[in-house]
């Protein structure tokens, strides 16, 4: 009869919640584009995280009179 030693286990737990952690804790990159007067679209900040772009657009609009329904959050690498 074999019997599993405790270190092992626990170092394999280990192994394991440091690979699964990470990928669960993995920001996805956002970029806020402003659609212009002229019809060009204008990145204006990233790669944020959702919320950051949510703030940036909100400071814009509030702070500078950017129209709010001009903006748009793509991940990045995306272009409108």
């Amino acid at each position: 009869m074999s019997r599993i030693k405790p270190k092992s286990i626990v170092t394999d737990i280990a192994a394991l919640l440091a690979v699964l952690v990470p990928a669960f804790l993995r920001r996805k990159p956002y970029v806020l584009w402003y659609h212009q007067q002229d019809m060009k679209w204008v990145k204006k900040g990233g790669p944020f995280s959702h919320r950051q772009c949510e703030k940036t657009r909100a400071t814009l609009v509030a702070d500078f009179g950017y129209a709010e329904n001009a903006f748009s959050i793509l991940r990045a690498g995306v272009t409108p």
